[in-house]
């Protein structure tokens, strides 16, 4: 139901991470990942997925996607 991202703030590869996890089927319809990055980095839903909340914390942001 919840998969948590954490990948080094520095980790270049960002997008096709995202995409390797949602192209599985590793959640049903409603789960969440939540993706944890630089403040000033940016990440698209991927097909399927809906951007649910963005929080900020300093320099880190997190965002909440949920599968639909």
């Amino acid at each position: 139901h919840l998969i948590f991202l954490d990948p080094p703030y520095a980790f270049k590869n960002k997008e096709d991470l995202f995409a390797k996890i949602t192209s599985g089927n590793l959640l049903e319809k409603g789960g969440i990942i939540c993706f944890e990055m630089a403040q000033k980095e940016t990440l698209l839903p991927q097909e399927g997925y809906a951007l649910l909340d963005e929080r900020t914390y300093g320099i880190t942001k997190i965002l909440f996607f949920q599968k639909q």
